[in-house]
């Protein structure tokens, strides 16, 4: 039996949202509006929970198929793969440009956000950042902390920032009987590129965003 963790159940959840609700996978570029054809994920992972610990990034793509299970599968041996090998692809781009002296960066990195506009940027780059996914998610309640309001990033093409907050008890009104009740409570909260969809379509994706976290049952079906 494979021990499925809240992160990987909000993850399930999105997908499928974003399959039944295709406007969500859009993104902005060029001033170009794009529909993206797959659905991807980019996470941190920190190596252990001290100070020091470096911070890996992970991008994973994921179908409406798979289950909470699958995905539980493809998240752990890319962060298996990351931990083991001790570095990734973008630390070792860091450290090239991080060798040019300043001035040259800033050309470097003025011609990336050129390239970026045009959706021209070399797959040897755009595939070692993690700002060309489908959804960003930021796991802050596995340190301990409550979940903010993120910035969009202005290169890449992701339309859509979700920060998880760390449970805590919080007093809740029961819909049926309408008493209180204290429960285990996550903050989650989005960043969105309002100008992919409008708001009525993001807030009926919403819903059913809620109604698969709210069931996670639904997400095996």
């Amino acid at each position: 039996k494979i021990l499925v963790s809240l992160f990987v159940f909000i993850v399930a959840a999105i997908s499928k949202t974003f399959n039944e609700r295709p406007m969500l996978n859009r993104y902005i570029q060029g001033q170009r509006i794009y529909q993206r054809n797959g659905f991807d994920v980019s996470y941190v992972i920190k190596q252990s929970n001290t100070d020091s610990a470096e911070e890996l990034l992970a991008t994973v793509e994921v179908s409406p198929e798979m289950s909470p299970d699958e995905i539980s599968k493809v998240m752990k041996s890319a962060q298996d793969r990351l931990r083991t090998g001790g570095d990734n692809g973008l630390d070792s781009l860091m450290r090239f440009f991080g060798a040019f002296p300043r001035i040259v960066l800033r050309l470097v990195f003025r011609m990336i956000k050129l390239l970026d506009y045009y959706g021209k940027v070399p797959s040897f780059i755009r595939s070692e950042l993690p700002f060309y996914c489908s959804v960003f998610i930021s796991n802050l309640g596995s340190i301990g902390v409550d979940a903010p309001f993120h910035h969009l990033y202005e290169l890449g093409t992701t339309s859509f920032f979700l920060a998880i907050g760390k449970p805590e008890l919080k007093p809740v009104v029961n819909q049926k009987s309408g008493e209180i009740e204290v429960r285990k409570m996550v903050n989650l909260k989005f960043t969105i590129d309002e100008r992919i969809c409008d708001g009525y379509y993001l807030a009926r994706s919403l819903d059913r965003f809620i109604k698969y976290v709210e069931n996670p049952e639904l997400l095996y079906k």
